[in-house]
Formats: structure tokens, C-alpha cells, sequence
């Protein structure tokens, strides 16, 4: 005879706590930073076309690039989340985020960093697929609203 349990139930039963915050904080971070980034680029692309390290075609394949690992990033992230677990997933992309942010740091050409930014994109589409799906997780059922959208609060 086996016996099921069900962990989804009692973790809607919980009130939210440490735990919940420290996710949401997590989380939070990793998403604040994604956002940051998308919206620097368009920034970052200005003086590129200024101080002539770029040209507008290339300018249009950066904003591409981004938008195309993101898509893939996004895309794959659910199965690699399902085999290897969404904390591994999570981190994974953000290491795969940080390496290619460096790398285009040190970027001689503008191929290079459009290169580079594709691979940001990836980590960039994946972190928001695991970010919001570790939410549903572990925030209960009447808090999830909330918290995606705004800090959990005491109640």
C-alpha cells in the first residue's frame, strides 16, 4: 500500500515567512536586473553609433540577438528546469548571464558583442521562465498575485 502526499496543499496552508521573502528577495534581484539590462541597451547602443563602434544594421542585429536567445532562452529553460531542477536551471542561467556580460565588456568588435548578446539573452529569457515558476512553487496559492508583482507582506 503506498501513501501519497500532497506538498502543494501545505504549502498553501503556510503563512508567508522568511522563506517566502528570501525567495521573492532572490528572485527580485535577478529580475531587477534583467529589466535593467533591456533597458540599457538601447543607451548602450546610442554610443556605439556615436563614437562609430557600430553601425545602425549592426545596432538592429544587437536588439535582435537579445530578443532571439531570449526566445530560446525562455523555450528551453522549462525542460532543462524539469530535468535538472529549477534551482540548478536558475543558477545555471545566471552564470551563463554573468560570463557573456563580461565577455562583452572586453568585446574588440561589435560581431563580438552581438555574439555575446545573444548568449546574455539566453540566461536573460531563462531567468524570468524559472524565476516565476519558483514563485508558484513555494508561495501559497492566495499570495502569488501578489508577490509576483509587489514584496510578500507579514500576512
Amino acid at each position: 500500500m503506498s501513501t501519497s502526499v500532497n506538498a502543494g496543499s501545505r504549502l498553501d496552508r503556510l503563512p508567508i515567512g522568511p522563506f517566502h521573502r528570501r525567495i521573492m528577495i532572490l528572485i527580485g534581484i535577478g529580475m531587477f536586473f534583467d529589466g535593467f539590462d533591456i533597458y540599457i541597451a538601447g543607451t548602450v547602443l546610442g554610443v556605439t553609433l556615436k563614437t562609430g563602434f557600430s553601425t545602425l544594421a549592426q545596432n538592429a542585429a544587437f536588439i535582435s540577438a537579445t530578443f532571439v536567445g531570449m526566445m530560446l532562452g525562455s523555450f528551453g529553460t522549462g525542460f532543462l528546469g524539469d530535468r535538472y531542477g529549477r534551482r540548478f536551471t536558475y543558477q545555471f542561467n545566471l552564470l551563463l548571464f554573468g560570463i557573456a556580460s563580461l565577455a562583452a565588456a572586453f568585446a574588440p568588435n561589435m560581431a563580438f558583442l552581438i555574439a555575446c548578446r545573444f548568449v546574455m539573452g539566453v540566461g536573460l529569457g531563462a531567468e524570468n521562465v524559472v524565476g516565476y515558476s519558483t514563485m508558484t512553487e513555494f508561495v501559497p496559492a492566495r499570495s502569488r498575485g501578489k508577490c509576483s508583482a509587489s514584496p510578500p507582506s507579514a500576512s
